[in-house]
């Protein structure tokens, strides 16, 4: 085991779930969470932006150690994940509600709710060509 924590970072409280699933499989590891509440709601703002409050994000995990970060934000994401890959010296990765796995599954209609931005990415828009009607967007103002 590696004695570097994983950090974990969002702007609101749907992180908090993706830290207790990672405590949940991963027991051992250490882990740093970061809860950007002076940026919250990412949804609101531009993608450049949204990508400037990641790779903040991202340093600040990254000199507390971090070997890995986990972007515990849909908007994140799906807007500024590969930007901020680039930029970081450690391996990034992204969270998105499952919808090719409910897809797959055969459950019919998917309702995501998501941020403005994140409906406008282009993420959302190769889901919907992809799924056809399976999938329905709907773009929330989340505070």
């Amino acid at each position: 085991m590696n004695c570097a924590p994983i950090g974990i970072f969002d702007s609101g409280i749907g992180g908090i779930n993706v830290l207790k699933r990672l405590r949940e499989k991963f027991a051992d590891e250490d882990m740093i969470y970061l809860f950007d509440k002076s940026g919250m709601p990412y949804g609101n703002k531009s993608p450049e932006q949204v990508a400037e409050r990641a790779i903040d994000a991202v340093k600040y995990l990254e000199d507390k150690g971090a070997k890995l970060i986990v972007a515990a934000c849909n908007t994140v994401s799906t807007v500024a994940l590969s930007t901020i890959k680039q930029k970081a010296s450690v391996p990034v990765v992204g969270v998105f509600p499952p919808v090719y796995a409910a897809y797959r599954k055969g459950y019919g209609k998917i309702l995501v709710l998501t941020t403005v931005l994140t409906a406008r990415s282009e993420f959302i828009k190769k889901a919907e060509k992809e799924l056809g009607g399976a999938i329905i967007v709907s773009p929330q103002a989340f505070l």
